[in-house]
């Protein structure tokens, strides 16, 4: 019994140890990843924010009033993703992607996987619009359009 149960102490301790080194192997690509998204998608926010300044201050010189505006923003962002998401299904499922990177026809990434991704991307999203939505209710959109250069 004795050597038994000091097996399974070793193999508790080795898998223990292979967990933690996943984690620590596969920490290191997401915050990779993460990174690289936030500075993307707010970079690509921030320059179709400052154009999109003064097409909203047009559209409420013209009566659309703030909220609305900001509205029209977050629909925009929100297609944004949706299209990018729907860009990824349809490239992860051509065999020219699989032949390319050598992937196994017969190997499947979970749906949850895809779902985590568009959810993540989403927040990412929000995290990063919030900001310039939130100035533009709260600001007068005219002065905006005057300041800019």
């Amino acid at each position: 019994m004795n050597g038994s149960e000091t097996l399974i102490r070793v193999l508790k301790k080795n898998y223990q140890k292979n967990l933690n080194q996943y984690f620590i192997v596969s920490i290191i690509p997401f915050v990779i990843f993460s990174l690289l998204s936030i500075i993307g998608i707010w970079g690509n926010n921030s320059v179709i924010n400052l154009e999109n300044e003064k097409t909203f201050a047009i559209y409420y010189m013209l009566g659309l009033s703030n909220r609305k505006c900001a509205f029209i923003e977050g629909i925009r962002g929100f297609t944004v993703i949706i299209f990018s998401f729907a860009a990824m299904l349809v490239l992860y499922n051509l065999p020219l992607i699989h032949n390319l990177f050598g992937l196994d026809p017969t190997t499947t990434v979970n749906w949850l996987t895809f779902t985590f991704i568009g959810l993540y991307l989403t927040i990412i999203y929000c995290v990063t619009s919030v900001g310039f939505i939130i100035k533009m209710e709260k600001s007068n959109l005219i002065d905006l359009y005057r300041n800019r250069d």
